[in-house]
């Protein structure tokens, strides 16, 4: 999917992803560490547990990010607003089972997140951990 710059830059700025899936029927929310990169979005996580039971299950996803609150207060309370830019969308969440690819996506959270070089991984700690990649379907900037 082609991400716009205003699209890209909340991407690049938020801090915190919150994944909504769905756990045996159920709507489940977990936030993430994220990062965009080659037009998906990617997280990393443990190998087993809910959230990855739930994705291996369901893989269908949708995410939220947003950035730059300021409360926006009127005359009373009722006037009051909350300015904020967001991004809000859906996708299909798979594993990274290719180790090229999964340690790409790994070096662009380090990147994110660390602010640093890319860091080189050793093997073992490329199997102790998984990364997910989300394929957009849709995705809906809102600035308010």
């Amino acid at each position: 999917m082609m991400m716009y710059k205003a699209a890209r830059q909340v991407l690049e700025r938020a801090l915190v992803c919150r994944l909504g899936i769905v756990c045996d029927g159920r709507p489940y929310v977990v936030p993430v560490c994220f990062c965009a990169y080659e037009g998906a979005l990617y997280f990393h996580s443990r190998t087993h547990g809910k959230k990855m039971d739930c994705i291996d299950a369901n893989p269908q996803v949708c995410f939220e990010v947003d950035i730059d609150h300021e409360l926006r207060k009127g005359r009373d309370p009722c006037n009051w607003s909350m300015k904020f830019k967001s991004i809000v969308g859906e996708g299909r969440a798979t594993r990274c089972d290719d180790a090229s690819e999964k340690e790409d996506a790994l070096k662009a959270l380090v990147k994110k997140y660390g602010g640093r070089e890319p860091h080189v991984f050793a093997p073992e700690a490329l199997e102790s951990v998984a990364v997910v990649r989300i394929d957009i379907d849709d995705m809906r900037l809102r600035i308010n």
